[in-house]
């Protein structure tokens, strides 16, 4: 197989590196090995998932050149009346970063596809799936090991991890694609974080600048699990201080719920 999954198997931070990750979605994505690599992903532990997403979500930013023609381009687009055109972006030509950054966004939602279970797979399969998807979401950005000391910790990291994962998603997709790509997204996401209860509330901020007072709005979020029991009574016994630590805050803080899926 072309991917070198060995290196990815042996992640380490090297593999972050902006021209490692577009290599990655394009081996993904070649027709001779889609099958074999699909098999591979869906089986993957978070161990391995993490830093392959972490990568993937590396997004390229414009050379200077890039920027230079971009620049240009948008001046110089003009419409039939002489007047620059509303549409001047769009009549840009794609560049190295932007068809990079598309194959390693198409390689994203391929990846969240595969692992989301099916509609008639069992609640076993399901809660598999969903744990897969809740330790990657633990280990993305960081080393292999264990990056948490409570449970209020790791799902705060899980939920920042995800707001990484959706802002890539977001900030990748094209005008024309935006549909079809958050309903992908959302209904992954919808499947594979259904064990996750997440809230949003504001927090104010005030300041004074000039003699003038001000006040800031900031989202702040809470979470918490709320899936089947672990094996392990610590664990269970955790996830129910969290979730009563968090209905309290809901409750103090006025929080709402808030989905975990990117607006349309």
């Amino acid at each position: 197989m072309l991917l070198p999954f060995e290196v990815l198997a042996n992640y380490k931070k090297k593999t972050l590196e902006k021209d490692y990750a577009p290599t990655i979605a394009k081996h993904m994505m070649l027709t001779e090995q889609y099958k074999q690599t699909q098999l591979w992903v869906e089986n993957l532990p978070p161990e391995t998932l993490a830093p392959l997403l972490t990568c993937l979500i590396n997004a390229k930013h414009y050379t200077l050149k890039e920027r230079l023609d971009m620049t240009w381009e948008s001046i110089w687009a003009k419409d039939d009346t002489g007047n620059k055109s509303q549409n001047a972006k769009n009549s840009i030509p794609a560049n190295k970063t932007d068809a990079d950054n598309a194959a390693q966004l198409k390689a994203v939602l391929q990846i969240l596809k595969w692992i989301t279970p099916a509609t008639n797979a069992s609640d076993i399969d399901k809660q598999n799936k969903c744990s897969q998807f809740e330790k990657t979401l633990a280990r993305m950005g960081g080393e292999t090991g264990q990056l948490w000391v409570n449970q209020q910790d790791k799902y705060q990291l899980i939920l920042a991890n995800w707001m990484q994962l959706a802002f890539f998603v977001k900030v990748h997709t094209q005008q024309q694609d935006k549909l079809l790509t958050y309903k992908l997204f959302n209904g992954a996401c919808q499947v594979l974080c259904q064990n996750l209860r997440v809230f949003i509330y504001k927090q104010a901020k005030d300041y004074l600048i000039n003699g003038q007072p001000y006040t800031v709005y900031k989202s702040k979020f809470l979470i918490y699990y709320a899936g089947p029991e672990s094996e392990d009574k610590v664990i269970n016994e955790q996830h129910q201080g969290l979730k009563q630590q968090v209905l309290q805050q809901v409750n103090a803080l006025d929080a709402k719920p808030y989905t975990l899926e990117i607006p349309r």
